[in-house]
């Protein structure tokens, strides 16, 4: 009888539709044995046996199985790696979120950096810094001017009399913009890392005088170039917060040494001793500015392009999104590498009005508590000198992208 069971339990595996062709070799080979042993009336003496090999043959079945289910599974990884070749994700830290594309680190926002939110490092490939590295690190630095340049940050110089662009502890109205909490990190849709922090601005009393939201989206574009798709709103929660006009802000980057203008010029004097033609960098806004023209003045973006160390060419494009506060902002952009975008400076920029589009002072921005102003930007780190013509399809897409939060 218990032969008869050996014999069915075996006969139903090997007739299993779904198993691959070993193990059902494995089977009839286990058939034919059990056959053998019945016709020999060996089977008799090693019956008692019989459930003990089925057993090790079910064991064997299901290492099988689960190999098997490995493969496919690895398979599948496999297709989403293909599908998702720039696949984001997020890895968190006491003090920062670092975001990777397709297992390579991007870039790593810091929840304070010396009394501030910073983004450091970013990398336009590879290990390739194409922000400075001071005074975060000292890696392939040329300048250690302006301590207040943080690779990737947002402030002012002047709110209610406290200065939160400068950052030395000697001067005794210097602010400090503080992390309370964040509402998100993840990724959405495999391609897209969400970053959502907010933030107290602190002045030296110790009193809070506002707050911001600021969003990240992290990503590749079309042309595979690395962005960061920034957002924030800054709410008033003082009786009244003054941003004043002042060239000293507000959304800064500071770019790498050897991309900037002066370092440029600086290779070119250089090369023509030698009789050499070294590759330029430039600034060139939208209405084609450029260098130190392109200081002051206002546009939709701003195109930074130079050398990284080795002669590469590379780019940091900054757009304005239409919905932004006071679009098309003014950029304070200069050819020693820092890159800002100001929609408070216009007295300090040269523009002599007595009233601006918000019927107040000069480049001033009054709120009263509860009140608030948006501001929005894209920043392209792109691979090569990108064309005017691409920079205007790119920023046409851009300013009917919803931004995701």
């Amino acid at each position: 009888m218990r032969t008869n069971i050996n014999f069915k339990i075996i006969k139903i595996i090997s007739n299993y539709p779904h198993l691959n062709f070993r193990l059902k070799m494995q089977a009839y080979l286990l058939e034919s044995w059990f056959l053998c042993l019945s016709i020999t009336g060996i089977y008799r003496m090693i019956r008692k046996f019989s459930f003990l090999t089925i057993f090790l043959f079910c064991l064997f079945f299901v290492t099988e199985i689960q190999s098997e289910e490995t493969i496919n599974i690895a398979e599948v990884e496999k297709s989403k790696e293909t599908k998702f070749a720039n696949a984001v994700k997020i890895l968190a830290g006491d003090n920062f979120y670092e975001i990777h594309i397709a297992d390579k680190p991007f870039a790593r926002y810091v929840k304070d950096f010396e009394g501030t939110p910073i983004i450091y490092p970013i990398y336009i490939k590879d290990d390739k810094l194409i922000t400075r590295s001071f005074p975060m690190e000292n890696r392939n630095v040329i300048t250690n001017d302006h301590l207040h340049h943080r690779s990737f940050w947002f402030t002012h110089g002047k709110v209610n009399g406290t200065d939160f662009w400068l950052t030395d502890k000697k001067l005794k109205n210097i602010g400090k913009i503080v992390h309370r909490k964040t509402r998100k990190a993840e990724v959405s849709g495999e391609n897209t890392a969400i970053i959502v922090t907010e933030n107290n601005w602190i002045n030296q009393r110790n009193e809070i005088i506002c707050s911001d939201i600021r969003s990240f989206n992290f990503g590749v574009t079309e042309l595979g170039n690395r962005y960061i798709d920034f957002e924030i709103t800054v709410t008033a929660l003082a009786d009244k917060v003054t941003f004043y006009d002042t060239k000293e802000g507000t959304f800064g980057i500071r770019v790498a040494d050897s991309l900037a203008v002066d370092t440029a010029r600086s290779r070119a004097k250089a090369g023509a001793k030698q009789n050499k033609i070294l590759p330029s960098a430039y600034i060139v806004n939208a209405e084609d500015k450029f260098d130190e023209e392109a200081w002051g003045k206002r546009s939709a973006w701003v195109d930074y392009v130079g050398q990284l160390n080795g002669g590469e060419t590379v780019g940091i494009a900054v757009m304005n999104h239409p919905s932004s506060f006071r679009y098309p902002t003014y950029w304070h952009v200069r050819t020693y590498g820092l890159f800002a975008a100001n929609p408070f400076g216009e007295r300090s920029f040269g523009v002599r009005k007595k009233s601006n589009q918000d019927k107040q002072s000069g480049g001033d921005f009054v709120m009263t508590k509860g009140q608030s102003f948006m501001l929005r930007y894209k920043i392209i780190f792109h691979s090569g000198e990108i064309k005017k013509s691409t920079i205007k399809e790119e920023f046409k897409k851009y300013s009917n992208e919803q931004f995701i939060r």
